[in-house]
Parts: C-alpha cells; sequence; structure tokens
C-alpha cells in the first residue's frame, strides 16, 4: 500500500516536470497554456497582452514585438513581429517604411488584413510578393472604418501611395460604435447581451489544476476543453458552435459573437453605419487628392461562404442576418461612387469545389484562403488597370 501511495504521488510530479521541460517543443498554442501557467499571469489565449488601447483606433499592436506567439483560437497560434513607421506609437505587421522609400500599395483594414497567420501567408504578404507593389500594412485587430479613415489621413497623407486598399468586414459598423464611445464621442448604448451557453468552468479543485499544473493546463487544451482558459472578452467567441464536416473538414460556426456584431437592429452596430460613410468619404477625397486610387474589399462570414451547409443547420434567417453589414458595406459603396469587390461570390465559388477556406475553429481566413484572397485581389484590380 505504500508503495502504491508513493507511486500516486510521484508519478503526477514527474509527469509535471517532463511536461514543463518539454514546453518547447509543444505546438504554438500549447505553448501559450503553459506560459499561462508557468508565468503565473492571467494571460488570454487571444495574447491581449501584446495589444493595447489606443484613443484614435481602439487595439493597437506594441510597437517592437519579436517572433512573440498569438493565438487567437484554439489550434491557431502563430508568431508576430511588429515594426514602427515614421516613429509611429503602434507596431505594424508589414515591411518597414521610411519617408522617401517607393512605395506601391497600403492596405487599412482589421484582422484579416493583419492576418491570423504566419506573416509570409498573409494576404498582403502574397499581394506585395506577386504584383512588386511595396505595400505598405497598416491592418490592426479589433479596428473599423474610422480607424482606417485615420491610419490614411496620417500614413497616406505621408507616403501618398498610388494605390490604397480598404479591407471591410462584418463588424466594422460594431467597432466605429465602440471607438466613439471610448473616445466619449457618443453615450454608452443600454443594451447588454449575454452568452447563454457558456461551458461548465469546472469545481475548485479543477480550477487549482488550471491554474498551477501545466500538465493539467496543456493536456486539456490537447483534448479540446480550451473553452477555460479564455477571459470574459473572448467569451463571445468560444460559445458553443454548431458543426459540419465537409471534404474532410469540420467548420464551426455560429458563435455569439457575430451573431451581436452584425446585428444592424443594434443600435451599437446601426449607430457606426454613418460613421463608416463619412470615414469611406472623407478617404476617397483624400486619397484622389493626392492622385491615387482607393478601391474596397468587403469579406463575408464563413457562415456565408458555406450557406450551404450552414443554413440547414442554423437557419437561412440568421445566415442572412450575418451576411446586412456586409450588404449595407455594398449600399454605400453605390452611394458613394466607390470601387469595391464583394468577395462572398467569390469565396462561395472556391467553397463549391470543397477548399477550406476558413479555420476550423476560428471566423478567420486560413493561409488557403490569404492565397485565394490575395489572387482574386490581385486579378481584379488588374483588370482595372491599377496593378500593371
Amino acid at each position: 500500500m505504500l508503495l502504491v501511495g508513493f507511486w500516486l504521488v510521484v508519478t503526477p510530479l514527474l509527469l509535471e516536470g517532463v511536461v514543463r521541460l518539454a514546453t518547447p517543443a509543444l505546438p504554438p498554442y500549447l505553448q501559450l497554456v503553459a506560459q499561462r501557467v508557468t508565468t503565473g499571469e492571467a494571460l488570454d489565449i487571444n495574447r491581449i497582452g501584446l495589444m493595447s488601447m489606443d484613443i484614435d483606433h481602439n487595439f493597437m499592436m506594441k510597437t517592437d514585438i519579436t517572433d512573440a506567439l498569438y493565438g487567437p483560437a484554439p489550434g491557431v497560434a502563430f508568431r508576430v513581429s511588429t515594426v514602427q513607421v515614421q516613429d509611429s506609437r503602434m507596431g505594424f505587421r508589414s515591411r518597414p517604411f521610411t519617408l522617401g522609400d517607393p512605395i506601391g500599395a497600403m492596405v487599412v483594414g482589421d484582422s484579416f488584413s493583419f492576418c491570423f497567420t504566419e506573416y509570409e501567408d498573409c494576404w498582403v504578404t502574397r499581394f506585395d510578393q506577386s504584383t512588386g507593389l511595396p505595400t505598405l500594412n497598416t491592418a490592426q485587430g479589433s479596428t473599423g472604418s474610422v480607424s482606417h479613415w485615420r491610419f490614411i489621413d496620417t500614413f497616406g497623407r505621408t507616403f501618398e501611395p498610388p494605390l490604397v486598399i480598404w479591407q471591410f468586414w462584418v463588424n466594422d459598423f460594431n467597432e466605429d460604435y465602440q471607438l466613439a464611445v471610448l473616445r466619449g464621442e457618443i453615450p454608452e448604448s443600454s443594451v447588454r447581451t449575454e452568452v447563454p451557453d457558456y461551458p461548465d468552468e469546472g469545481g475548485a479543485v479543477v480550477q487549482w489544476l488550471r491554474a498551477n499544473s501545466v500538465a493539467w493546463a496543456v493536456t486539456e487544451v490537447a483534448l479540446g476543453n480550451e473553452s477555460a482558459y479564455v477571459s470574459d472578452f473572448e467569451k463571445y467567441h468560444f460559445t458553443r458552435p454548431y458543426s459540419v464536416e465537409y471534404n474532410g473538414h469540420r467548420l464551426n460556426f455560429g458563435q455569439r459573437y457575430e451573431q451581436i456584431a452584425t446585428n444592424i437592429d443594434d443600435p451599437r452596430v446601426y449607430t457606426g453605419i454613418p460613421m463608416t460613410r463619412m470615414a469611406l468619404r472623407q478617404a476617397k477625397v483624400a486619397v484622389e487628392g493626392w492622385g491615387g486610387q482607393l478601391v474596397v474589399v468587403v469579406l463575408p462570414t464563413r457562415e456565408e461562404v458555406y450557406r450551404d451547409l450552414t443554413a440547414p443547420v442554423m437557419g437561412e434567417e440568421a445566415v442572412d442576418a450575418l451576411g446586412a453589414p456586409r450588404r449595407v458595406m455594398n449600399g454605400l459603396c453605390r452611394l458613394e461612387a466607390l470601387t469595391c469587390l464583394d468577395m462572398l461570390p467569390v469565396f462561395q465559388g472556391y467553397a463549391s469545389q470543397g477548399d477550406h477556406l476558413y479555420y476550423t475553429d476560428d471566423m478567420h481566413l486560413n493561409p488557403t484562403g490569404n492565397a485565394i484572397l490575395a489572387l482574386e485581389v490581385e486579378r481584379w484590380l488588374r483588370g482595372l488597370g491599377y496593378v500593371e
């Protein structure tokens, strides 16, 4: 009995030591979990620690980041480095530029152009390399159209690129509202949204193990229970999803965040529409003022792209609702005489062939989706004569 008791105590300790020593060899997303335990800090899987709040833009990447692990979703992790441009207070995931450097294009956008991939897999990097146009990428996650206009107003006027690519995604109206509240320009809405179906976080013993045992945390996340290691902010992204299988791949979809951020009947979203329109109008005037071309690339949700798979599960009306901001944006393109590309039919064409454009557990484009986006944007711009 004593021997059995001895091994019952020693075995977990040995396992803990082995896993801690093996942390550098673990997949990146499991390294993040191990770091959370070993540092004793409440590091989110989303690595908000790499970002800071900014009064003009909302969230900004910090400067001088070098090969830092960034894990936006379970099973999705990549390394991030940032550069400063003209002594900027924020870091950009871009090739470096100084005043006088030739610049062929500038990209403004959110996390879809910041890219949730390795740098070389990002669609902006691919576009730069394929076209030969030195491209300044100012995209930042958790930003909206007002922020994007401010980057044009600051860095666009400095470099005066002949081509400015504005990337829009369906949460941009909501992001504009959030920024206006942060700046004290409008009062915060009284609307609140609950997260009704978030997974149970376990009892006191399990909570202690999650905070103190690398072996427990790594094993739990590796087995799929990553939900216990995200912050309250991230819980909207990790509510229980719907799931479908297609062409040897699984797509999880329908989390609460997208449904909240795209609801144009919600004042937090509806309020941002005129803000986006004004930002686009100002950007067009500025870019054309220095002789450049402004184009807009409108990105859809994964639920719309794979509608044949998602609508039978979550309903046609729910998928339509997710696409409402995209349709509003297309309307603004017509009203403001903007040159716009709606990527929905393009992506649907690839999806119908069985291509996997999105991560299983994340709303962002995977490396394949980024490669297709780069290819189709270049093809579109060549057809317009904006890229030789």
